[in-house]
């Protein structure tokens, strides 16, 4: 239970992050930063994985997991920036994606470790 608290509120803490800095920013700022990241993924995927579909596929496949992650991470913090950043402040939109973040992906994380 401690391990679902923990990487929920670092995942929101990354959400909130990106939402904050995306409402200061340019708009798009966000969308390089994820179409960057994609572009790493797949280069981490064709580049590292074995060529024999035998072997283990080793550190390249947790690296292009981790770069889609956080791909997905930093492009739901520049939507929500872009989407809030008329009718809150640069603080209040950290604030709500926080905790709205934390909250969801607590409850999904929950829900799909007791079902």
């Amino acid at each position: 239970m401690l391990t679902l608290l923990i990487v929920s509120f670092l995942g929101s803490a990354m959400l909130s992050l990106t939402a904050f800095l995306q409402s200061e920013a340019e708009w798009w700022k966000g969308l390089v930063a994820t179409v960057a990241l994609l572009a790493f993924g797949v280069v981490v995927l064709f580049a590292m994985v074995p060529e024999q579909p035998n072997e283990q596929p080793g550190p390249a496949l947790f690296l292009f997991v981790g770069a889609w992650l956080c791909a997905a991470l930093v492009g739901g913090g520049w939507i929500l920036g872009l989407l809030l950043q008329r009718r809150l402040s640069p603080g209040e939109i950290a604030k709500v994606t926080f905790l709205g973040g934390w909250v969801l992906s607590f409850c999904l994380l929950t829900f799909n470790a007791f079902t």
